[in-house]
């Protein structure tokens, strides 16, 4: 992924698997190291926005727009059609 760019990225967790998509596409940087909510301890009070719950992890740097939750986890053609895909 370039910088000084926009891109969608999306999460989804849902039946045990995690899944990170790029701009529609499945990232190549998801590693299959898939975690259920209960592996995560999701959710809990410390629920953060491009900041890790651990103080030596860098904070993302960059902007967001358009940040958006579902009460489900996305399939592939979902995520294909959000916008910015």
């Amino acid at each position: 992924m370039g910088r000084d760019a926009w891109h969608t990225l999306t999460y989804t967790l849902g039946a045990g698997t995690a899944v990170l998509y790029a701009d529609g596409s499945r990232s190549p940087e998801d590693r299959h190291d898939h975690h259920t909510g209960r592996d995560r301890r999701w959710p809990h009070s410390a629920n953060y926005l491009g900041r890790s719950l651990y103080a030596a992890d860098k904070y993302f740097k960059g902007k967001m727009r358009d940040v958006r939750i579902y009460n489900r986890a996305l399939a592939s053609s979902d995520v294909a059609a959000l916008p910015g895909n």
